[in-house]
């Protein structure tokens, strides 16, 4: 299992853009989204500070409807890396499964697999947290 760190803060429009385009997205639909990412802007408000708004560029914007969608656009990439195996993702959570005769297959296939990912990732601007887990379910 995978976790994308602070996946939605990542999506750079500027990729997204390309990856649209790359797509035959309607240009309009491209230059909404490019327009929906771009000059924004973030105000911090804590006790005292003068709350000077600061530029943002990369991110999708927090409470958006469209952010979410934004996000698994920006991130379709990372689902063809795997050609012999199974992805199963829920927002920035991505499950790898391979299947081979193997315990020693399956541990080189997750290998590669995470490694192929990751480079995927690394060419978007985004890097994963791999979470492990020290026991496999237990099978009554």
């Amino acid at each position: 299992m995978l976790n994308i760190k602070a996946g939605f803060d990542n999506v750079d429009a500027a990729t997204l853009r390309a990856s649209l385009l790359a797509k035959k997205t309607p240009s309009y639909m491209v230059n909404w989204v490019s327009s929906f990412l771009s000059e924004r802007t973030c105000t911090l408000v804590v006790q005292g500070s003068p709350n000077l708004p600061a530029p943002v560029s990369v991110g999708t914007p927090q409470g958006s409807p469209i952010s979410p969608l934004l996000y698994l656009l920006f991130i379709t990439p990372l689902h063809s890396a795997i050609p012999k195996g199974i992805i199963l993702s829920y927002v920035d959570y991505f499950s790898i499964t391979v299947v081979s005769q193997s315990h020693r297959e399956n541990l080189r296939r997750l290998q590669k697999a995470y490694k192929d990912i990751a480079k995927r990732g690394k060419n978007l601007g985004v890097s994963f947290i791999r979470i492990m887990f020290e026991r496999g379910p237990r099978w009554s």
